[in-house]
């Protein structure tokens, strides 16, 4: 590699490290300020990961009846004191919650650090819904119990999650960067980073990895779709299949649908490359080897679900009707922004429905200015015509709608026809690796043919702020989207802080501190653009692309 590859690949691999600090910081304040155990099922969570990574992958069935729940051996503070803390902490179902509310008891909280002193046995039975899904995220969150089984390993073992959720946010955001429309596009994305989506980041469970997963793979697929054939043969796209192809994996390892976003986020670019640039990428040996890692994940994941199906089958869950889904959409919208532990708390409605309206806003211009591309069409004399509108982006703003539909109307037909068959209620996060989709197609897009440098990570792409017309329009509207979506955050850490009553007096105000500071530097790192760097040697080939390895 020539000394200036070297170089931007330090300075990328530099940015994405401070990226992926300050989301670290942000989920990090969540698994801090919110008592252990208390997250979405995060008893059963951590349960599993202790007893998967000590060899029990799922668990035995000891109660008659449906596998509900299987019993695991794990070691005592995650067996009796981890319900206790979780029933001390919960309240009533949120207003609009469509399930049914459970009496729960309702113990004093038990003093957790007092079980690393405590006697008795190394090991206790405990029960836990969470079996079903494929066990390679418990195996990685559980390997701090095996150091610590007490409190701090159970901090720990949130913290493995929120820096795995970083790590590929963080990968999405460098590809943002070298989106056409990068202010839109970092809306977009900030957009996505739900206040439950951090939240469930600094708990004890999959799905944060899975959304993180899914927008990484989404935006590396929108930047592909779209490029240039000098940009196909430059650097970035190197770049860009290593964080879609490793994206995919990890989605279709993650969770039980996992397979199934992974492959719709693949068929979906597909279809928005057209078949000329899908085959340039399918022609390339890193493409190559990670479609045939993808088919592995996939073939693995499918192997899993299908034994647990025929070991511990579930009956039928009956669906509750497609009408009666339908008017729980807007419940499933509010979870998807910020309803938190057991739908007992989460964002006001009205912050909800402001979210619900600058995620609209953005879709609508990011479709609009897609349909206003232009670019020259080739006539068979090899002239070409004047410019018409760009036919992949044409594709990607259609694409995008159908992606938002598709999400949209997962949790209709899942809840109220049981598909797909999940064999529990349903929840509104579990339809954003392909929901949010529809954000990113619509706002995420390569640069037309002639725009800078693509492989330098300090090049700016797009135009310089002036204060005059719609540079300046656009530059204020993207800052006054991004701090009302970092106020409705700060309002959602300040619900559920007041809802457990943890941490107490100042400690609530420096948590809200710290995920100020965390939100804000990640939308000023991501919307101020870079100045343009000089160029290097290797730098002035055709095309402006970097000399390659």
């Amino acid at each position: 590699m020539s000394r200036s590859g070297q170089v931007r690949r330090r300075s990328e691999l530099g940015c994405w490290a401070f990226l992926v600090a300050l989301l670290a910081l942000a989920a990090g304040v969540w698994a801090f300020a919110t008592p252990l155990f208390t997250g979405p099922d995060e008893v059963s969570q951590a349960r599993r990961a202790v007893a998967v990574v000590r060899g029990e992958f799922t668990g035995r069935q000891e109660r008659p009846g449906p596998p509900l729940l299987l019993t695991v051996d794990v070691p005592p503070m995650y067996g009796e004191p981890a319900e206790q803390n979780f029933l001390c902490h919960v309240g009533p179902l949120l207003d609009g919650a469509p399930q049914d509310a459970m009496a729960l008891p309702s113990p004093p909280c038990p003093d957790l650090a007092s079980e690393a002193t405590a006697g008795g046995p190394a090991t206790v039975e405990a029960e836990t819904v969470q079996y079903r899904g494929q066990p390679f995220f418990y195996a990685l969150v559980g390997l701090p119990t095996l150091l610590d089984e007490h409190v701090a390993g159970a901090r720990a073992m949130r913290m493995v999650g929120v820096v795995a959720t970083a790590a590929l946010l963080a990968s999405a955001f460098r590809t943002v960067a070298t989106s056409q429309r990068r202010r839109l596009a970092t809306v977009g994305l900030l957009a996505c980073v739900t206040p439950g989506v951090l939240y469930l980041a600094g708990s004890t469970n999959p799905s944060a990895v899975e959304i993180a997963a899914a927008l990484s793979a989404w935006t590396a697929v929108a930047v592909l779709a779209t490029a240039d054939e000098a940009t196909l043969d430059g650097p970035l796209t190197g770049r860009l299949v290593r964080r879609l192809g490793s994206a995919l994996v990890v989605l279709a390892l993650c969770r039980g649908l996992g397979p199934a976003f992974a492959v719709a986020v693949l068929a979906i670019g597909t279809v928005a490359a057209g078949p000329g640039r899908a085959r340039v990428l399918a022609a390339r040996r890193d493409v190559r080897v990670w479609g045939t890692a993808l088919a592995a994940a996939i073939a693995v994941s499918g192997a899993w679900l299908a034994h647990i199906a025929r070991e511990f089958p579930l009956p039928d869950r009956a669906g509750s009707g497609f009408a009666t889904a339908l008017g729980w959409l807007p419940w499933y919208l509010h979870q998807s922004v910020g309803v938190f532990g057991t739908n007992d708390s989460g964002v006001s409605p009205v912050a909800a429905g402001v979210w619900c309206a600058v995620v609209v806003l953005v879709i609508a211009v990011g479709v609009v200015l897609l349909t206003r591309d232009r670019t020259d069409h080739p006539l068979p004399s090899g002239a070409t015509t004047t410019a018409g509108p760009d036919r992949t982006r044409v594709r990607m703003a259609v694409l995008s709608v159908v992606a938002l539909a598709g999400g949209l109307m997962m949790n209709v037909t899942a809840e109220g026809l049981s598909l797909p068959p999940i064999g529990f209620f349903w929840q509104g996060r579990y339809a954003l690796p392909l929901l949010l989709g529809g954000i990113v197609l619509a706002t995420v897009s390569a640069p037309p043919a002639g725009a800078s440098d693509l492989s330098d990570p300090k090049a700016d792409r797009t135009p310089r702020i002036s204060w005059s017309g719609e540079q300046q329009l656009a530059t204020v509207g993207a800052v006054f989207a991004a701090a009302i979506l970092i106020v409705v955050h700060l309002h959602g850490l300040w619900v559920v802080t007041a809802h457990h009553g943890s941490p107490a007096g100042s400690g609530r105000w420096v948590a809200a501190v710290l995920y100020a500071i965390a939100l804000a530097g990640l939308g000023a790192i991501s919307l101020v653009p870079a100045p343009p760097s000089p160029p290097e040697d290797g730098d002035r080939r055709p095309g402006g692309s970097a000399a390659r390895a």
